[in-house]
């Protein structure tokens, strides 16, 4: 395992091991970097769920999660906050059978 620095190092490292984490980087560019918007990934593993969430936050990019292992009312909270236009946080990392009776996304 190579000695991780910096966190570009954690981003090159995460990328590297998959070419579905390298689709992503694409796309983070595309919404996040290139044009500014926000963005929801649903994912269907837990494990996917951190890992994914994971990467954004490792190369400095405001990132949420909706997980199991929050109760319901922060569930909502976290909805709200990155609904919330002024908000900074422009990821969103979740998965239909944790937001399936909460979240609401708004256009």
């Amino acid at each position: 395992m190579p000695t991780l620095a910096d966190r570009k190092s954690v981003a090159i490292y995460m990328a590297a091991m998959s070419p579905k984490m390298q689709w992503l980087c694409g796309i983070v560019y595309d919404h996040y970097l290139r044009d500014g918007k926000k963005l929801l990934i649903f994912l269907d593993w837990p494990v996917n769920t951190w890992f994914v969430a994971c990467f954004p936050t490792k190369i400095g990019i405001p990132t949420l999660d909706i997980r199991s292992c929050r109760s319901l009312p922060q569930r909502d909270a976290t909805a709200r906050l990155f609904n919330d236009p002024k908000d900074g946080n422009f990821i969103l990392v979740t998965s239909l059978r944790t937001t399936s009776m909460t979240f609401a996304p708004r256009t």
